[in-house]
């Protein structure tokens, strides 16, 4: 299915009832730029292009206490988290394939540790993404002083869990910024992204949803 332009990405909390809430969670502590990179020598080696301009971008995107300045910054983050779950996936794959050999690999203990050390790397910076995101959309104190992305407004009229939320970040950034997170040599599909199971992605395609009625995604 295809997603009409909207530009931005998806970042509230979620309800007790499974459902995104359209209010971020209270802002966490986010480690800098720096701390990460200092916790996990090898992230920049694992981390794809598109993630190493968001680091990189220390007084801009990575800034936790600043807002997100439109919906092209926020579409680069949720970007970026899908570009991480590709590259969580390739190295998976890599783990899998060097633990199965190890016979045909020199070096294999310091080579497995080496894989391993990237993957956790990867992981703790997923996990770093998404706390930036909150802290960024809890820094959006009022809409008198700057409104918060498309996408964010958008959830607000959108009846969605939050796995669904998930799966409509993930269309969209397809749709927007397709080319940036299929440069890579392995891809998550929406079902793994979202965590959805064949019958919750039948439930999110149905014709009586909102966001399917308001013509938001089609066939």
């Amino acid at each position: 299915m295809a997603a009409q332009p909207v530009p931005s990405d998806a970042g509230s909390g979620t309800g007790t009832d499974g459902h995104a809430s359209s209010h971020p969670k209270p802002a966490e502590p986010v480690a800098s730029t720096v701390e990460l990179l200092a916790r996990h020598p090898l992230l920049r080696e694992a981390l794809p292009a598109i993630a190493r301009e968001v680091l990189e971008d220390a007084e801009g995107l990575s800034d936790a206490n600043r807002p997100f300045d439109g919906n092209a910054s926020f579409l680069k983050l949720m970007s970026t988290k899908i570009a991480i779950a590709n590259r969580l996936r390739e190295m998976r794959a890599i783990l899998s394939q060097t633990t199965l050999n190890p016979r045909s690999v020199e070096n294999f203990d310091a080579l497995l540790a080496h894989q391993r050390s990237m993957k956790l790397s990867l992981d703790d910076c997923a996990t770093w993404l998404e706390e930036l995101q909150q802290r960024k959309l809890a820094a959006h104190k009022t809409p008198e002083e700057l409104l918060p992305p498309r996408f964010v407004r958008l959830l607000q009229r959108l009846d969605l869990s939050a796995k669904e939320v998930k799966a409509l970040e993930y269309i969209t950034v397809h749709q927007c910024m397709g080319d940036r997170v299929r440069e890579q040599r392995a891809t998550v599909d929406l079902a793994a992204y979202s965590g959805m199971d064949p019958c919750e992605l039948i439930n999110f395609a149905a014709k009586n949803r909102p966001h399917i009625k308001q013509g938001l995604l089609s066939e």
